[in-house]
Order: C-alpha cells, then sequence, then structure tokens
C-alpha cells in the first residue's frame, strides 16, 4: 500500500504519470460507465464521476474549492467554473500538474498549486477559508489513525463555517469497495467500516449529507 508520508513514492508515481501521458478526467453528460482509460485509471467508473459533478452543481455558496492531494490535477474538470486550488506534498507532483494543466490547455481553470503536507493544513492556508474541500483517495493512503485525524481536523481548520467536504475514499467492507476491487493494481484500502467511518467524521467537526454507493461523501462542517 503507497504510503502518504512517502514522498519518493509520489514523486515516482508523478514521473509514471508524465511518462504515460495520462490526461484530466472528462464530466460529459451521457458518458459510458466504464472507467476512463485516458487517465489510466480504467477502474473509477464514470457514474461515480457523475455523481461528484451533479453533487458539486447542487451546493450554494461554493466559489472557492481545493483538492488536496491533487497529484497530476486529474480532477480539475470537475470543477469547471470554479476557483480551484491544488495542494499536494510532493514537489514533482506539482511539476508533473503544471505540465498537464499546460499540455490540455487548462491552466486558466487553476488560481494556483501549492507544496505542502496534508497533516499540517492550517500552516499551509493560514490565510483562507475554503468553500469546499475536495480529496481523492488521500485519506486512504494515510493509514494510521493519528495522520487521517491530523489531516480531518486540519480540514475542518481551513473550511468556512457551513463549508463542504466531497471525496471519493474507500470503506474496507466487501459490498462497499470501490470498482478497483477487481483492478490488478489495486493495492489500497481504508480500515474504516461504513459506520466507522461516519463516526470519525462526526468526532471530527462533520456532519454527513449524502453517501453514494460505493465510495463517495459529501459532509458539512459543524
Amino acid at each position: 500500500m503507497a504510503d502518504g508520508r512517502d514522498i519518493k513514492c509520489w514523486d515516482d508515481h508523478a514521473n509514471d504519470c508524465e511518462e504515460e501521458k495520462r490526461k484530466p478526467f472528462e464530466f460529459e453528460t451521457n458518458i459510458p460507465v466504464e472507467g476512463d482509460e485516458s487517465t489510466g485509471y480504467p477502474h473509477v467508473p464514470s457514474k461515480n464521476k457523475t455523481w461528484l459533478r451533479e453533487t458539486l452543481e447542487s451546493l450554494e455558496d461554493v466559489t472557492d474549492v481545493l483538492d488536496i492531494g491533487c497529484g497530476p490535477c486529474f480532477w480539475i474538470n470537475l470543477f469547471e467554473g470554479y476557483r480551484y486550488y491544488g495542494f499536494d506534498q510532493s514537489p514533482r507532483m506539482n511539476e508533473v500538474a503544471y505540465k498537464v494543466l499546460k499540455d490540455n490547455d487548462l491552466l486558466d481553470r487553476m488560481v494556483e498549486i501549492r507544496n505542502g503536507n496534508a497533516r499540517t493544513l492550517l500552516e499551509s492556508f493560514p490565510e483562507k477559508k475554503f468553500d469546499l474541500i475536495f480529496t481523492s483517495a488521500v485519506l486512504q493512503h494515510n493509514r494510521h489513525y493519528p495522520d487521517k485525524q491530523e489531516i480531518v481536523q486540519g480540514m475542518h481548520s481551513i473550511l468556512r463555517e457551513g463549508g463542504y467536504y466531497l471525496c471519493t475514499e474507500n470503506t474496507f467492507r466487501a459490498d462497499n469497495m470501490p470498482a478497483s476491487i477487481g483492478h490488478p493494481d489495486y493495492t489500497d484500502g481504508n480500515s474504516f467500516t461504513p459506520e466507522g467511518w461516519e463516526k470519525f467524521m462526526r468526532e471530527n467537526g462533520f456532519e454527513t449529507i449524502e453517501f453514494h454507493h460505493p465510495s463517495e461523501y459529501l459532509y458539512r462542517r459543524i
């Protein structure tokens, strides 16, 4: 399992993304249910991406969004029409992200990409309160409970009151695993049950608004 603390691992992953010329996800209507081959992540079903976009559009007073663990900004098209900030601990990943955005004519959709540690978010954004934070497979890669807690508490600190946390994160139960469970490159998982996950989020200042099978969640900061 890739560890969120292993920066070299993510630098290497950035090199793979660049070498394979992976592209950002598309968020079009009437897209197929199968995964998106162009990103190198065919195990991410398009129906899940559609739910994320529809959920995002249903929220009011959302302008500034932060993508924590943004990687090469594969999710940037999800936030078309919003002020998008990327954040990643891997310096190499940030370099590749800028290249991906430039090569795909998407630089104008990005406000900035900042380098930093997800476990110390308030240090990275002492001046900023976001309307929405997004993560994809960030908490599941930070497998230790204290690391998860630091990240979630940090998100709470840099979200405005009533702000949202939208994510796609695994829970470790056979009937609630993502489509990637059958994928040969599948290596990660989250050691929470759905019930334990909800309890963990509530204890750290978030209420569950909606859950979409198998691994998409919308929370509100309380």
